[in-house]
């Protein structure tokens, strides 16, 4: 049942904008959590992907402190509107791509102290990474896309363009 829920050939000739094999980069500027990041995904089955991706994210704690990371994460997407049972009841999925995954990674951090005299203690920050993400993806041309995604392991909104190869 569950392989034959998936689409894994074009047999059907549905145009799609994700499909078994595409490799996609994007560039990404973080919305909330100021940063940025890019990502690399190559489909390794219609509906599945796996990549990871870098970058550098920061923000201030009211005056005082100063938060830096750089996290580091590999990923795994799930493509819903690539499952076979839909392949006929979704007319956008040659230009949305939308999908769903987890993160996981590592976070180099550190905190730095802006206020008057010495802090009392230093935070915490950085360390193990596991997230969620959910996004789609618009297909302007067939290999360039604008994407908005929540977190992947980065930050909590994110926003960029990508190229598919």
């Amino acid at each position: 049942f569950i392989s034959s829920a998936f689409s894994s050939d074009c047999a059907n000739s549905v145009i799609r904008a994700y499909k078994k094999g595409d490799k996609n980069v994007s560039l990404v500027m973080i919305i909330y959590y100021f940063g940025f990041y890019g990502t690399f995904d190559y489909a390794f089955h219609d509906a599945l992907s796996a990549g990871g991706g870098f970058g550098y994210n920061g923000y201030s704690y009211s005056s005082y402190w100063r938060y830096n990371y750089f996290p580091v994460v590999a990923r795994v997407l799930f493509h819903p509107f690539n499952l076979k049972v839909l392949s006929d009841k979704i007319k956008v999925r040659d230009k949305l791509d939308v999908y769903a995954g987890l993160s996981l990674g590592w976070s180099i951090g550190w905190a730095t102290w802006k206020g008057a005299g010495t802090s009392i203690s230093d935070p915490s920050v950085g360390g193990f990474v596991i997230r969620e993400n959910i996004g789609a993806r618009y297909y302007f041309k067939p290999n360039l896309f604008a994407f908005v995604e929540e977190g992947a392991g980065f930050g909590w909104i994110n926003a960029g363009v990508g190229l598919k190869f």
